[in-house]
């Protein structure tokens, strides 16, 4: 009997250590952590040189979601998935670009920890912060839609007018109960058009000054008379008789 319970023991000890996986990337979560940042603009050094945490974020939210049937595999993966994100968030500056999208992961794991009153309130900040994050609407849509319809639908609504052509958004509208046409859209207004300036009118070149003189001195004179010679009869004769 003692044997048997050691034997037990033994594998028990086996499996548990053979749950966890050791902490160094995979070839795939390697994979999938470049993509997630491919065609992104790195340009920002002192932030982005913290950006490996957010890989660890990401892989080991998808080691959590494989791992939903041992607890302490699960809890150990979410742990270290929250570290990720949260590390990125206290090392990077505010203005920093891909912030919003850390702190929607970060919900997202929070989520998956059943931590949902702490996951709503981040996916707040972000559609607060960043309108265009469809995934935030979903999630907050789903979180109150058995407990606030009304609140669910509007705020699905809210996520179309910022996203309009967004086909999640619009299948969980009607799920909703929201009736048809979608809501409007938010159109940024035009600037007013600022009216061109009046055509200016072409100037005739000036004339040059001994023009003018010459043209004024011609006007004021009277053409002088060509002299009389000769008689009515032959007047290019000027001693002819008449």
């Amino acid at each position: 009997m003692k044997f048997i319970l050691l034997a037990l023991a033994g594998l028990l000890a086996t499996d548990s250590a053979l749950a966890l996986q050791p902490f160094a990337r995979t070839a795939a979560e390697d994979a999938m952590c470049r993509a997630s940042i491919a065609g992104r603009d790195t340009s920002d050094k002192r932030n982005w040189e913290h950006m490996h945490h957010y890989c660890d974020g990401l892989r080991f939210y998808n080691r959590a979601v494989a791992s939903t049937r041992d607890r302490n595999e699960f809890k150990y993966n979410i742990q270290l998935s929250l570290g990720g994100f949260d590390y990125v968030l206290s090392h990077t500056s505010p203005d920093f670009n891909m912030r919003p999208e850390v702190i929607a992961n970060k919900a997202r794991t929070l989520a998956l920890a059943e931590r949902k009153a702490e996951a709503v309130t981040l996916y707040t900040g972000v559609v607060q912060q960043t309108p265009d994050y469809v995934p935030a609407y979903l999630y907050l849509a789903d979180y109150y839609a058995s407990s606030d319809r009304k609140k669910a639908l509007s705020l699905v609504s809210d996520g179309l007018r910022h996203n309009p052509d967004t086909k999640s958004l619009q299948r969980r509208y009607q799920e909703l109960g929201g009736k048809l046409p979608y809501p409007e859209p938010l159109v940024q207004a035009a600037p007013p058009e600022t009216a061109p300036p009046p055509a200016e009118e072409p100037v005739a070149a000036a004339a040059a000054p001994s023009e003018v003189d010459s043209a004024a001195k011609t006007a004021a004179e009277p053409a002088a008379e060509k002299p009389k010679i000769g008689s009515p009869k032959n007047p290019y004769c000027r001693f002819c008789p008449d």
